[in-house]
């Protein structure tokens, strides 16, 4: 198993990094959803280094758009969805000196070539290492022909499946539930018209939306790791009562809910990761009031019984479509 299939974000940051002493990138450098480990490569006394991401990552710059340069290079770790890809090269672009270069790494497998060409259509990309299974590529801002579309409202992705509905590059399902998400819409219980009510991993809002219409009584609160899919939310959802930037429920305080429901995310990056269900599932308990309720929808080849057993005291399915299940699970 090669690196890149095994932890292609340690790998994407070698590739970097041993790349480094060949490639000048200038005294202000961008980081673009990078490592910290190659942010630490690129710390020199003459060089200042500015980490952003969307997503929340430790000692980065969270944000929707980046923070303002002009940088001498942006350094862009290849986002994994292709609408998203090209929304962050144009971000990125924006906030560059004249004379300043985007560069892009990333794994053969993961689209880097596909998107040499992309990119390719906004002027003349190089590319400045291919090595093993990764790729380093190369666009000067001065070599940009089109036009560069730096705001994220540039991006925003207008859908009207029956109501009007915001979203951006690279947010899960936009416009219309995916299936999981309208299985566990089918089956979500009735609350008493004072709850508090947590949609964690909540994206554009879809699950909180459509709890908020069933219900509008019901006191909502969104939680996402991507403040882009807060933007989002804010515009989809805006009776809720809150919309939180984190990536834990140490991020709700000390708040305590009628319902948490979700439809957890299970990827960073091109890997699939089930940490952020773990963790949820196991600081739920903490953050339920006392007949509280854990609601959740995954695939079916995630086994969670076990693991639901070990912090609830009753787990159950209320519903299994053959590709995912709805978990309910409570202390009361």
């Amino acid at each position: 198993m090669t690196r890149w299939t095994s932890d292609p974000e340690a790998a994407a940051a070698a590739l970097m990094a041993d790349a480094l002493s060949e490639i000048d990138v200038g005294d202000r450098v961008l980081l673009a959803g990078g490592e910290a480990s190659l942010a630490s490569r690129l710390v020199a006394p003459e060089r200042t280094v500015t980490r952003w991401s969307r997503r929340v990552q430790p000692q980065a710059i969270v944000q929707p758009e980046p923070p303002a340069g002009p940088y001498t290079a942006a350094l862009l770790r290849l986002p994994k969805s292709r609408d998203e890809q090209l929304m962050a090269a144009h971000q990125c672009l924006g906030a560059l000196a004249p004379d300043g270069r985007l560069i892009v790494y990333g794994g053969n497998d993961e689209g880097i070539r596909t998107f040499l060409r992309t990119l390719g259509k906004l002027g003349a990309v190089t590319t400045l290492t291919a090595r093993g299974h990764g790729r380093i590529i190369a666009l000067g801002r001065r070599d940009v022909s089109g036009v560069v579309a730096p705001r994220l409202a540039d991006w925003r992705q207008q859908a009207d499946a029956g109501r009007s509905w915001t979203s951006f590059p690279g947010l899960f399902a936009a416009g219309t539930p995916d299936p999981g998400t309208a299985l566990l819409l089918a089956h979500l219980p009735a609350l008493p018209g004072d709850a508090n009510v947590l949609d964690y991993g909540a994206g554009p809002g879809a699950i909180a939306e459509a709890i908020g219409a069933a219900q509008p009584s019901v006191r909502l609160t969104l939680l996402d790791n991507d403040s882009v899919a807060l933007v989002a939310a804010t515009t989809n959802v805006p009776s809720a009562k809150a919309w939180l930037l984190g990536d834990s429920l140490q991020a709700t305080g000390d708040s305590r809910f009628h319902m948490i429901v979700s439809n957890p995310p299970l990827h960073v990056g091109f890997k699939e990761d089930l940490s952020a269900l773990l963790r949820l599932i196991a600081e739920a308990p903490d953050h339920l009031a006392k007949t509280g309720v854990l609601l959740l929808v995954v695939q079916r080849r995630i086994a969670l019984e076990r693991t639901l057993a070990a912090s609830f005291s009753s787990v159950s399915t209320l519903a299994d479509d053959g590709r995912y299940r709805v978990w309910r699970a409570t202390n009361k």
